[in-house]
C-alpha cells in the first residue's frame, strides 16, 4: 500500500518529474501495443499481432524509480546522472483485473478509459473495490 500512495504523489506533482514516458508503440513478446489515449493517470493501448488488432488495454499510470534501479542493475557510469530518475511502467500480467483491464473492441475500451479518467481514482483504491 506505501508504494501505492506514492505512486498516486507521483502522479499529482506528473509535470515537474524527471520521467522516461512510455513510448506509443510498444513490443513486447509477440505483440505490438500502439498508443490510443492517455492523460497523466490512465492509458489505453490497441494491442497487435501480425498487423491485426486483437484488443485494447486501459490502465492506470504507474510510476518507478528509474535511475535508482538502473545503477544498482547495470552498476555507475559516466551516463548515469542523464538517466530519468522515474519511468512509466507498462503493466505485468499479474495487474490485470487490478491497474489494467483488456477490452475486445474499441468502443468498450474507450468507455473504460473515460471512466477511469472521469473517476480520478487511484488505481490502488481500485484493488479493493
Amino acid at each position: 500500500m506505501k508504494e501505492m500512495n506514492k505512486n498516486q504523489e507521483l502522479l499529482s506533482n506528473y509535470a515537474n518529474l524527471d520521467l522516461l514516458k512510455l513510448p506509443e508503440k510498444i513490443k513486447k513478446r509477440e505483440f505490438e501495443y500502439i498508443l490510443v489515449e492517455r492523460t497523466n493517470d490512465v492509458l489505453m493501448y490497441s494491442q497487435h499481432k501480425g498487423g491485426i488488432v486483437l484488443g485494447y488495454e486501459v490502465f492506470k499510470n504507474k510510476i518507478r524509480k528509474y535511475r535508482e534501479d538502473a545503477i544498482r542493475r547495470w552498476g555507475i557510469n559516466s551516463h548515469s546522472k542523464s538517466l530519468p530518475e522515474y519511468k512509466e511502467v507498462f503493466p505485468h500480467d499479474e495487474e490485470f483485473g487490478k491497474r489494467a483491464w483488456t477490452y475486445p473492441d474499441l468502443q468498450t475500451a474507450k468507455e473504460s478509459y473515460n471512466n477511469l479518467v472521469k473517476q480520478n481514482v487511484p488505481y490502488e483504491t481500485l484493488e479493493t473495490a
